[in-house]
């Protein structure tokens, strides 16, 4: 998955390409196959008479359950990124998925550090940050070159005034 970084005075940006179509076509048909089964459930268990029980209930809970889980993997696939803001209190992280956030994240400031993880895939090098202090971790998602990450190791131990 190629990544582009874009690094502001107070804000990394790690972004992504989305993925292939036939690949978010099956997933949104599976999304769709989730939400549509409990109420096609519903509506034959209620035309033969037998009334409602706990069964479609249960039903509803699963099936869109995972549609929300395949909706949060279709949304992160075409529209993901990792936010990385930088104030003089701290560093936080957040997943934007563009119509929701998630994993906030906030690390003091004080013995903040940044790491490179190197990852060897079948056809290239890639690497990810991982940004820790005394406390507390955050690891990025999202693979990158080994330069655009140095770059981004440099600006936070530059900004939080680390070696």
């Amino acid at each position: 998955m190629k990544t582009v970084l874009t690094i502001s005075e107070n804000e990394v940006v790690i972004d992504h390409k989305p993925t292939p179509i036939i690949i978010r076509a099956v997933l949104t048909v599976a999304l769709l196959v989730c939400l549509l089964i409990p109420l096609l459930v519903t509506f034959f268990v209620l035309s033969t008479g037998d009334g409602f029980h706990i069964g479609i209930l249960i039903s509803y809970a699963l099936f869109w359950g995972a549609g929300f889980y395949l909706l949060r993997v279709i949304l992160w696939n075409n529209f993901g990124k990792e936010i990385i803001s930088m104030s003089n209190g701290g560093l936080t992280y957040v997943a934007d998925y563009r119509f929701f956030k998630d994993g906030l994240k906030t690390l003091d400031s004080q013995n903040l550090q940044a790491e490179i993880i190197h990852e060897d895939t079948m056809d290239n090098h890639v690497v990810r940050l991982k940004i820790y202090n005394d406390s507390d971790e955050i690891q990025t998602v999202l693979q990158s070159s080994l330069t655009d990450m140095e770059k981004m190791k440099e600006k936070i131990n530059t900004r939080y005034n680390n070696r």
